[in-house]
């Protein structure tokens, strides 16, 4: 006699998938069952098995899932979210699988909160949602060319000021570097950084370094911050102002591992009642953005 089981109980997985990290997040009737981690996830700056290695990791140990959602950096082109989905699809071949870009569960992390989302991870990105049922974004284009007050752009200033001119720094820099990277001589770190196969990631782990020294009240850690943020305050202000009106007094929700410097949080939000006196943070605790993803696995279970 075949046992009665009972009816089948749902798992859902949540991604969020950047520059420098995949987190993964099982939940099966209500209960997280699976909390996992990998590599950077970002399908345009991670390629083949290096990809492939991050969503492994992130998913080890977790149970058969039939639902995947995952919210990807780099993932706003359909060529891009079918690389994603096939990683995820080989992982886990009984799942259905949806892949959309980061800055989806991004919104759904603060819109109960928040007018305007302002991600500040490995890189930077304004988005709010528009009338068609589609996106309006600013930024995103790469450390190179843009990502101000995002994690690369803080650990690319303070890599460069550490090259520059590392009798400036205090000891505890030192060591920091050398755990983060491995060595704390110049010619080391630029050389892993050259080398590397993404750039982004390695420059976002001097990030936390450089807005200790701003928490600390350190002059030219200050005054870079205040500078990156400045530039993201203005292309937030030029979102709001563009999609949705100069006079509207709407709130910013902050998302991403930089906001969890007080200092930043500082910084941006000085600088936007500058530049934009009517919007203001409607929080000054960043929301992360895996609960966002977590939040429209949730509708989606409930919608399919």
């Amino acid at each position: 006699m075949t046992p009665d089981v009972g009816p089948h109980v749902a798992t859902i997985v949540a991604l969020d998938a950047g520059g420098t990290s995949t987190r993964a997040r099982g939940v099966r009737d209500g209960r997280v069952v699976h909390e996992g981690v990998g590599g950077p996830g970002n399908p345009r700056t991670v390629k083949g098995d290096e990809l492939v290695a991050s969503y492994t990791e992130a998913f080890a140990g977790c149970p058969v899932a039939d639902l995947v959602v995952a919210c990807v950096a780099g993932a706003g082109t359909l060529d891009m979210r079918a690389v994603v989905e096939d990683v995820v699809s080989s992982l886990q071949p009984g799942a259905c699988v949806h892949v959309v870009p980061d800055y989806v569960a991004a919104w759904r992390a603060v819109s109960p909160i928040a007018d305007v989302a302002v991600i500040a991870g490995t890189g930077s990105v304004v988005c709010t949602p528009d009338d068609s049922g589609g996106w309006d974004v600013s930024g995103g284009r790469g450390w190179i060319l843009g990502d101000h007050g995002s994690a690369a752009r803080l650990g690319q200033a303070l890599l460069g000021w550490y090259a520059e001119s590392p009798s400036e720094l205090p000891e505890w820099v030192r060591s920091e570097l050398r755990t983060r990277y491995g060595s704390s001589d110049w010619h080391w770190l630029v050389r892993i950084l050259h080398e590397g196969s993404a750039p982004a990631s390695l420059l976002s782990r001097g990030a936390p370094i450089l807005t200790a020294l701003a928490d600390q009240r350190h002059p030219r850690a200050t005054e870079i911050l205040r500078t990156e943020m400045a530039l993201l305050a203005a292309m937030t202000s030029q979102h709001v102002t563009r999609l949705l009106g100069a006079e509207a007094p709407l709130r910013v929700g902050l998302v991403g591992g930089v906001w969890r410097a007080p200092s930043a949080v500082t910084a941006f939000a000085e600088a936007l009642s500058s530049q934009h006196p009517t919007l203001r943070l409607a929080d000054d605790r960043p929301r992360d953005p895996l609960d966002g993803a977590e939040s429209l696995a949730h509708d989606l279970r409930v919608t399919s």
